[in-house]
């Protein structure tokens, strides 16, 4: 059986490699160049955190971009470079997310949750799992800390206690004050589930929780990492308060309605778990969409269901944490979907890989303690779900990608006219080219007008007069109105390349800007 699933997971891993190779030149977008491009700046400043760059959401300290800085320092092909830093970090999180379900049942059930969790199951998966990969990230990062949470909590040596201690700190300071994304889906779960496991232990009683020196011990450990929290939030309010990153709550937009939440919330799951990507019944798309259903349904009726009826049942300690914290991330998820402005099927994902383990801890643990039981139990998972997973990887591996012709000839032409730096009040115009031309042409992008810098994911540095010396443009599209018309009549020409249209300037449109009065 371990070999079987050694086979799957080794299958499902190549078709994901496939998958990224030959899509990532369709997905590729503004967003997914900002990995290579903050790399490259840390490249040229020496700096984890560049002077003058800005950020969206989240600080990016342990993320995509480390990845690509190896790659970058001896390839020249800057999309090459990202697909390959995804295939590493897509092997990272494997390795880890192994390592942690082991922790929990065994191998071979830690092998099936990893086939199952690389399983593009649907195109929000897809994206940002093996294309945008900002998502992989974050799990790799989620399971780093549970790890270090675990040993942290579970140590009772002096030498132990410091180690995982000092990691833990610095990591959750780090994840704290990287942004309010992580605060939700990962730091505030550990908190809550660390918390009402001690006090259900205890049978809620507090006076023997404050009497027992176990219990005292846990406390500690419970407000060192409330502290360690505390320290990232407030290096995270430093941050905001900057400018580099956005100005993200999780505040309740009181202009949504209830049910308006409640319907985004319901099409975010359907779409994560690729419900909605039905063509026809009787088909291969039909087939694993009605597989998709099956899937949907035991993530997340049964297996939440039967958790809370087996809870105080499950064999170990930790068990019992991850059904907490799994229960606490997809609560307080949904909360922000409903009652916020997170209003994007993509946050839900750390739901999905907490679904993806929880499914495969509840098999196991249903499986009852006989080996022979739990043999058969596992027959059964990996045959059902390891060709399920297989056939969808094959099924996105062997479907038709664009080629990236029009992208290409943008570029031809704008290097035929010696331009190789302009801006575009379309962000995914911008930044997308940059990395495409592996840097021969820059484009950045403003909101509104070019007097207006689009400070996103972006560094000031870009949009000072003496950054490029000669001759720019802007870039449009026919029919979209993101150029004014003052810009339009300084043009000294006009270059049309199928959809795109290019105002061209005799000097850096920056040094025209600051040279009027």
């Amino acid at each position: 059986m371990t070999l079987y699933l050694l086979i799957g997971l080794a299958g499902m891993l190549l078709l994901n490699i496939i998958i990224i190779l030959r899509g990532t030149t369709e997905a590729f977008n503004s967003d997914s160049a900002t990995a290579i491009l903050l790399a490259k700046e840390q490249m040229r400043t020496g700096q984890i955190i560049p002077a003058g760059w800005h950020y969206a959401n989240d600080v990016w300290l342990l993320s995509l971009n480390l990845f690509c800085i190896p790659f970058l320092l001896f390839l020249d092909n800057w999309l090459l470079c990202r697909e390959l830093a995804v295939i590493l970090q897509m092997l990272v999180v494997t390795g880890l997310l192994i390592a942690f379900v082991r922790k929990l049942v065994d191998l071979k059930w830690a092998l099936l949750a990893a086939i199952v969790f690389w399983c593009p199951i649907s195109s929000v998966v897809q994206e940002h799992f093996l294309y945008q990969a900002t998502y992989a990230t974050i799990i790799g990062q989620t399971l780093l800390i549970l790890f270090l949470t675990y040993g942290f909590f579970e140590a009772h040596g002096k030498r132990p206690l410091l180690l995982y201690g000092a990691m833990l700190g610095i990591l959750t300071i780090v994840l704290t004050a990287g942004g309010i994304r992580l605060v939700g889906s990962v730091i505030l779960p550990i908190l809550a589930a660390y918390g009402l496991m001690l006090l259900s232990d205890k049978d809620f009683d507090v006076k023997s929780v404050l009497c027992d020196k176990g219990s005292k011990l846990f406390l500690g450990k419970m407000a060192y990492f409330l502290a360690m929290c505390v320290v990232g939030y407030f290096l995270h309010l430093k941050i905001r308060a900057t400018g580099v990153i956005s100005n993200y709550t999780m505040s309740i937009n009181p202009d949504k309605s209830l049910w308006t939440g409640l319907g985004e919330l319901l099409d975010y799951y359907m779409d994560v778990w690729g419900c909605l990507e039905i063509s026809q019944i009787i088909s291969v798309s039909g087939v694993l969409g009605f597989c998709r259903f099956l899937v949907f349904f035991f993530m997340n009726f049964v297996a939440p269901i039967y958790a809370c009826v087996r809870y105080r049942r499950l064999a170990s300690q930790r068990m019992r944490f991850f059904v907490l914290y799994a229960f606490f991330a997809a609560a307080i998820t949904d909360y922000l979907i409903v009652f916020t402005d997170m209003c994007n099927s993509y946050y839900l994902l750390p739901v999905y890989f907490n679904g993806c383990i929880l499914s495969v801890i509840l098999i196991h643990d249903l499986s009852g303690r006989g080996i022979r039981f739990k043999n058969i139990s596992l027959l059964l998972a990996a045959v059902c779900a390891v060709p399920f997973c297989l056939l969808t990887g094959v099924y996105h591996a062997k479907a038709g990608y664009a080629d990236g012709a029009v992208d290409r000839a943008l570029l031809e032409t704008l290097k035929e006219n010696e331009l190789s730096f302009g801006c575009s009040g379309i962000f995914w115009d911008t930044y997308k080219y940059t990395v495409l031309s592996n840097g021969e042409v820059e484009i950045i992008s403003y909101i509104d007008m070019p007097e207006t810098p689009n400070l996103w994911l972006t560094s000031e540095q870009w949009y000072q007069p003496e950054y490029h010396q000669g001759r720019s443009f802007i870039l449009t599209r026919m029919g979209w109105e993101t150029v004014p018309d003052v810009w339009k009549e300084r043009a000294e020409d006009v270059i049309h390349c199928g959809e795109f249209v290019i105002y061209v300037y005799s000097q850096n449109i920056y040094q025209i800007i600051a040279d009027e009065p």
